[in-house]
C-alpha cells in the first residue's frame, strides 16, 4: 500500500533516532488536552499521518501525506478546549489576511492550506494544515 511505503520511507531515512524520544507529557491527554492521534491514522479521509514533528503547550504537529493532492503537509492539531479553538481561529484569520493582502512578509511565513475540526475523545480539536517548510508565525516574530 502506498501510504505504508511513504511512512516507512520518511521515518527510516530523514530523522535521527533521538528525535523520537522527546514526547509531550502524557498527563495532557485529558479532556481539553491533546488529541489522541497515531501514525497511520487519517484525518478528514485525506491526510495520512506519517510521524509527529513536534509539540508545544497548545498543540501537536504531524507530518502527513495528502492522499488527494499527493504531497506532504504539516498539520497542527490544537488541544481540545474552547480557548485553543479560539486561538486557532485567530491564527487562521491572520494567515488568510496576510495571504489575501499580499503582505511582504507572507513570502517568509508558512502558508495555511486548509483547516478543519476533529471531534476527539478529548474535545473538538482545530486542525490547521500548512505547507512543509517556511517559518511559523512565532519564528517569524522572533526574527523581526
Amino acid at each position: 500500500e502506498m501510504s505504508d511505503m511513504v511512512g516507512k520511507e520518511i521515518m527510516n531515512s530523514d530523522f535521527p533516532d533521538d528525535s523520537l524520544h522527546h514526547e509531550e507529557p502524557s498527563s495532557e491527554y485529558v479532556p481539553g488536552g491533546y488529541c489522541l492521534l497515531d501514525i497511520g491514522d487519517t484525518l478528514m479521509s485525506t491526510y495520512y499521518i506519517i510521524r509527529k514533528l513536534g509539540w508545544g503547550i497548545s498543540s501537536t504537529v504531524w507530518l502527513c501525506w495528502n492522499m488527494v493532492a499527493s504531497g506532504y503537509v504539516a498539520i497542527k492539531v490544537m488541544k481540545g478546549s474552547d480557548q485553543f479553538l479560539e486561538d486557532a481561529k485567530k491564527e487562521v484569520r491572520f494567515l488568510e489576511m496576510a495571504d489575501a493582502n499580499n503582505h511582504d512578509y507572507q513570502k517568509y511565513v508558512i502558508k495555511c492550506l486548509d483547516y478543519f475540526l476533529v471531534e476527539g475523545q478529548n474535545g473538538k480539536h482545530a486542525c490547521i494544515v500548512f505547507e512543509v517548510g517556511g517559518l511559523t508565525l512565532g519564528e517569524f516574530g522572533a526574527r523581526n
